[in-house]
């Protein structure tokens, strides 16, 4: 048996195996993310509760259950768990003043762009962990099967003030090393506590902006009211992405 468990982005994962039936016996058990930022989350080998009426609403909807049980679960997959791929974009831009903060081995002395020390780069970048380690270590304390961690997708562009000179002006080369950097980093987490890390399926990346293809979004779902989100959206994903990473997961176990 195998459970999914994750925030809005889960409803990519949602459409594609409801459409092709990767998993056909997967119980999917999503959350908005403000649900996330709200609930506590108990952990006990039998089973993942909360105590948040709206995720225990949501739970019920498309898991039919109100919490999250373990007995009899031998894969849990929890996706958009790690969002340190966005993070890293709040290096280039997202903070004020709008400079591009990077660690002296990428600094290369170009306008717009801050040194900070290594130790600072690694501080904020698992700042993105503060509140999931607790739960993953408290869930692998209690259930053995396996764990697989998704992190959240590389966003398909950028709002506006962080399409600014100062993000231009960062290499491709610099923002390939982040990104890199930022999975290294899941990596060692998943490597810690025994679980799997999947990053994000290379033929859905553009390479040339390490961003997500436009395809994968155009034409993602909202998780609160099932209508198709409006053509600004860049974060959520499609159908198409979801079958990309449900196949990759299908290839793996």
């Amino acid at each position: 048996m195998i459970s999914f468990f994750g925030d809005s982005h889960l409803t990519a994962y949602i459409s594609a195996n409801k459409k092709y039936a990767i998993f056909p016996e997967a119980r999917m058990f999503p959350a908005p993310q403000g649900n996330f930022e709200r609930a506590t989350l108990a952990v006990s080998n039998e089973k993942i509760s909360t105590n948040l009426p709206e995720m225990q609403e949501h739970f019920q909807k498309f898991g039919q259950r109100d919490s999250i049980p373990l007995t009899n679960l031998n894969t849990l997959v929890l996706v958009s768990w790690f969002a340190r791929p966005f993070i890293m974009w709040a290096l280039l831009g997202s903070t004020r003043p709008r400079k591009a903060f990077l660690p002296m081995r990428y600094y290369d002395g170009s306008p717009g762009q801050v040194p900070i020390s290594e130790e600072m780069y690694h501080s904020f970048l698992q700042q993105a962990a503060q509140f999931e380690l607790p739960f993953l270590e408290k869930l692998r304390e209690n259930f053995h099967g396996k764990i697989l961690l998704l992190p959240r997708p590389l966003p398909a562009s950028m709002p506006p003030y962080m399409k600014s000179v100062v993000i231009d002006r960062v290499s491709i080369e610099i923002k390939r090393n982040l990104f890199e950097d930022v999975q290294g980093q899941i990596q060692e987490v998943a490597n810690k506590l025994d679980m799997i890390f999947v990053p994000q399926d290379s033929k859905t990346i553009d390479e040339n902006t390490i961003l997500t293809k436009p395809e994968f979004t155009a034409g993602s779902v909202s998780m609160i009211t099932g209508e198709d989100h409006s053509s600004k959206e860049y974060r959520h994903m499609n159908t198409d992405y979801g079958l990309v990473m449900l196949e990759r997961l299908r290839n793996l176990l």
